[in-house]
């Protein structure tokens, strides 16, 4: 999936301010904006939350190929 590289450059700055809590962070966020009605919100917190657990993944998708 791609997003726009500021979505990327947010969940850099997440994941270097709260490392391994980052993406329970991020989802939690998600949630409470899906909570309070702002869809807008809630669809750029997911887009965030997809953009960190993208970037601390370890191991590869099945098929995906190896640069």
């Amino acid at each position: 999936m791609t997003y726009d590289p500021e979505i990327y450059r947010i969940a850099d700055t997440l994941l270097k301010k709260y490392g391994p809590r980052a993406p329970r962070m991020v989802a939690e966020g998600a949630e409470t904006m899906k909570d309070k009605g702002d869809m807008v919100a809630h669809l750029v917190w997911t887009a965030v939350l997809n953009a960190v657990l993208e970037c601390t993944r370890t191991e590869r998708r099945p098929g995906e190929l190896v640069n």
